[in-house]
């Protein structure tokens, strides 16, 4: 992956967008995220080339490793967005990257252990707690 960080999607799929005279803020922010390198990509444009499908073999791994480091990570939606983007990328994909869905699963497995301490340490212990005076 480290050769490819470099290249702008432009460069790698050797296209550009086909959006017609269609303009929209979405077509804007998803025609200039395919012209930036790779390694200058935010988690937002990751989250949003990720939601419209665009180029998922060379985002899907970037996308993959914002994850790793942080299972919530922010695509500046809300906490957690990359990951449910992520998600929705269709099962054809995943079927065609078992190395992806791979690193997929052992995300999700973190998830599912996080979730059960929350939900049997952490939660139960949360009414106990209000805001005092200070």
């Amino acid at each position: 992956m480290k050769d490819v960080m470099n290249y702008s999607l432009d460069q790698l799929d050797g296209k550009q967008l086909n959006t017609c005279d269609l303009q929209s803020g979405l077509i804007e922010r998803c025609e200039s995220a395919r012209r930036k390198k790779l390694k200058d990509l935010s988690a937002s444009e990751i989250r949003t080339l990720i939601g419209q499908a665009i180029s998922l073999q060379y985002i899907v791994p970037l996308g993959l490793h914002y994850l790793e480091t942080d299972l919530l990570y922010s695509g500046n939606l809300y906490t957690g967005d990359l990951l449910v983007s992520i998600l929705d990328v269709p099962s054809e994909f995943w079927l065609n990257n078992p190395h992806l869905n791979n690193r997929l699963v052992e995300i999700l497995i973190s998830v599912e252990e996080i979730y059960q301490t929350l939900s049997g340490e952490v939660i139960p212990k949360i009414p106990s707690f209000t805001f005092m005076k200070v």
